[in-house]
């Protein structure tokens, strides 16, 4: 059950289960009929990139396309391809990957921590601020705090949470995915660190997950800006 891997969406052989849902799920949010075409395009040329069933698809295999199709595709194309595999594997695969939740239409306002909060630098988040007091506190350098906020803001832009919700489980997954995508030793450590200290110093988590000893990985793939879509 699949997307036929043809380049033209117009095409006369038999629509599949699959395409069939994305076709119905992008007629329910108004798309214009060439929106749709361009979506259905997108997902057949991912499709027939990765050869393999698309409910076989992971995470990592999107962002890997990804990373690709901005390397060698233009601004313009970049982002409409995206668009349309953002929508197919939020909608119609119902998949809820972090780096989908970065851009993703018609799907759910982003939390109020991602347009006020840790992610774009204001000062008045009150976690923000205690989380900034609790590194001078313990006399980090001003690099390092620098370094902490950007990196626990970024946390909360790929994962869409809100702070007092994030779970230790959902923080582990986190963790993981970055396990996952080979980043550097020293990304790795800063992310973990970073993590550890904003939700065990500010937000008081007596998590078993910060006594875990994490194995570094040695190569940086993780596309940390590749994948972020500019409004």
């Amino acid at each position: 059950m699949t997307i036929p891997s043809d380049q033209s969406p117009q095409n006369t052989s038999p629509i599949s289960p699959l395409r069939q849902l994305m076709i119905e799920a992008m007629l329910q949010a108004g798309f214009t009929e060439k929106t749709r075409e361009t979506y259905l395009r997108a997902v057949a040329n991912f499709h027939q990139h990765i050869n393999k069933p698309l409910q076989e698809v992971e995470e990592y295999d999107f962002v890997q396309y990804c990373v690709l199709l901005k390397q060698n595709s233009p601004a313009g194309t970049y982002r409409s391809r995206r668009w349309g595999l953002v929508f197919f594997f939020s909608n119609v695969l119902k998949r809820d990957w972090p780096s989908l939740r970065e851009h993703r239409p018609n799907k759910r306002a982003p939390a109020k921590i991602h347009s006020r909060g840790l992610v774009d630098g204001a000062i008045d988040h009150p976690d923000k601020a205690q989380f900034r007091r609790d590194m001078e506190l313990a006399g980090l350098a001003p690099r390092t705090r620098q370094t902490y906020l950007e990196t626990v803001g970024l946390f909360f832009k790929r994962t869409w949470l809100s702070p007092r919700e994030v779970t230790e489980a959902q923080l582990e997954e986190y963790l993981l995915l970055l396990q996952r995508f080979h980043i550097g030793a020293g990304t790795f450590k800063n992310n973990r660190f970073a993590l550890q200290f904003f939700f065990s110093t500010t937000l008081q988590r007596d998590w078993t997950l910060f006594e875990k000893k994490w194995p570094f990985p040695a190569v940086t793939t993780f596309p940390t800006r590749a994948i972020t879509m500019s409004a």
